[in-house]
Order: structure tokens, then sequence, then C-alpha cells
């Protein structure tokens, strides 16, 4: 009888310790809310985030997030897979934030809680984009989803910024409280550098650029990819295609040798540059300039998160 009472002591000593404490802390936490705070990384790129506009209050960033609930042992799957908006989490179904990077970012709406799904092994996809946009401009499709942009529509001035995709278990989020969005540039970033040298000043005032005309092998109308910030052309659109891009009215005031100004351009690695041509006049006489800058499409092979410089020089000859 001894024996009997000992062997099945040994057997509840062995149950007992199988129940380790990881198994019991998912239990625990799967009944409880765990709110997510989204803290917003400065891109990893050679240039600063340089974003031309902003509609949210106190100069912070208009930010993008989509999310989807998954569980743990997805962290090499796709939830974008057959996706919509239907199928993201409660509160991240394209949900707007602001704030300032890097730092944290907050919900627009500050009645929409953000939580972890409160089932066992549970973890968050996230994909985040900026500026924002509204749902009626994404499009989930090829596994995908996609921002629809219209790049002539501010002249090729905005730098979006796109996080990729962000996996994050209900576990580890709950051990270091970070759920950081590191964002990268999606475009490459071209500096025009037009430099007027000082020629015949006693007669000139100062020189007016009127525009700023710039040609494209494709058309700026299509969409950027959220997973990898790649843009696709949508080249259905053809009253786009080489058409004249007018960005600047700017006047520079005569007191130096030589007078530059930038103009900053964000422009899709598939897209390339095949005419530019500078317009303005010259003050007191009225005549026209116009500086034709004829460019080979291999002359600016553009990739994503790189700087380009373009220096165009012009001496008035009068």
């Amino acid at each position: 009888m001894s024996r009997r009472v000992l062997i099945l002591s040994t057997l509840l000593i062995i149950l007992t310790v199988s129940c380790d404490k990881a198994s019991l802390d998912s239990d625990m936490l799967s009944n409880e809310d765990i709110n997510v705070s989204f803290y917003a990384e400065q891109p990893g790129y050679e240039f600063d985030v340089d974003i031309a506009y902003t509609r949210a209050a106190d100069n912070a960033y208009e930010i993008g997030v989509i999310g989807f609930p998954v569980y743990e042992k997805d962290s090499l799957s796709n939830a974008l897979i057959g996706a919509n908006l239907a199928s993201c989490s409660t509160g991240l179904c394209n949900a707007e934030f602001a704030g300032v990077i890097p730092g944290y970012i907050t919900p627009i709406d500050a009645n929409v809680g953000i939580n972890f799904p409160r089932y066992n092994n549970s973890a968050l996809e996230v994909y985040s984009y900026i500026p924002y946009v509204p749902d009626e401009d994404l499009l989930f499709k090829d596994s995908t989803c996609y921002l629809s942009v219209n790049l002539y529509d501010d002249c090729f001035s905005t730098d979006y910024l796109y996080s990729g995709r962000v996996f994050k278990t209900r576990a580890d989020y709950t051990s270091n409280g970070k759920f950081s969005l590191q964002y990268k540039h999606a475009f490459a970033k071209l500096n025009l550098n037009v430099t007027v040298n000082k020629a015949i000043f006693n007669i000139l005032q100062y020189v007016k650029i009127e525009a700023l005309e710039v040609y494209f092998n494709k058309s700026g109308v299509g969409y950027i990819n959220l997973q990898d910030g790649t843009f696709i052309s949508d080249d259905s659109n053809p009253s786009y295609i080489n058409t004249p891009l007018n960005v600047v009215d700017e006047e520079l005031l005569i007191n130096k040798e030589k007078l530059t100004i930038t103009i900053p351009l964000y422009i899709p690695a598939s897209m390339r540059i095949t005419k530019i041509n500078v317009r303005g006049r010259l003050s007191i006489a009225n005549l026209p300039l116009l500086l034709p800058l004829e460019v080979s499409e291999d002359d600016l092979n553009f990739e994503q998160g790189k700087v380009y410089n373009v220096d165009i020089i012009y001496t008035p000859n009068i």
C-alpha cells in the first residue's frame, strides 16, 4: 500500500512541474486588455524627413496605421493575403495617427483604444505610412496593400514614408513595452540646384524663375506598395506622360555673385526624367529666360532613400 501511495505522489509532482510559468502567464494575459502604443523611428536612410505639408495640429505628421490580428506562429506569414479593411484589428482599420519623429504617435480619435487580441499567443502585424490617405485611396490586391497617389497633384514634393511589415507578439510587447515603427523613404530625393551667375547687374534687379518644367518617361499616377515602398505607374493614363511640371514661382534677388535656388523633388526609382526646362524673366528688361536641359535616362538611376543633385547654371548673355 505504501508503495502505491509513493507512485501516486511521484506522478503528482511530475504533473505539477509540467505546468510551466509561460503557459500560466499566457493564460492570464489573454484575459486582459493590453493597450498598444506605437513609437515612430527616424528613417534610416541618407536624408531626413521632409514632408511638404500636414493637416494635423501642431505640425505633427499625419500617419496611417493598418493592423491585423494574428498569432505568434504567423511571424513568417503575410496577413495581407486576401485581406481588406474588414480584416483589420479593432481601431487599426487605416487609423489616422499624429506625432513627431522620433517619438510616440497617438490616434486622432482619442476615443479609439488600440489593444492586442484577447486570445492566447496573439500578435499584431502592422503596416504604417506617411502622409495619411483616406480609405478610398487604399487598394488591397496581389497579396499586398497599395496607396493610390497622384504625384502631379503636389508637384512631386511629398516625401512618402513606409514602415513595411512590423510584427509584434503580445508576450514580447508586455515584456519590453515598445512597438517601434521604423520608417523608410519610398522615393529618391532629387535636388535641382538652379544657379544664375551675376553678369550685367547694371541693368538687372533680379531673375524671376517662373516655372520649372520636368518631363518624365512614365505617368506619375499610380500606387505605392506598403510592403516595400515601390511605385507602380498607371500607364493607362497617358495624359500625364511627359507633362510639364511647374514647381516654383520664386524671385532671386541679385546681391551675390551667384544666386542659387534648390528645388527638392521626390521621385520613384521606377521613373526617369527625360527633360528639364527652366523658365523665367530678367526683371527690368522683362526678357524671357529659357534654359532647356536634355537629360539622358541613363544619367540618373534613382534608388530608394538616396539623394541626387542636378546643377543647372545659367549665365545671362545680353
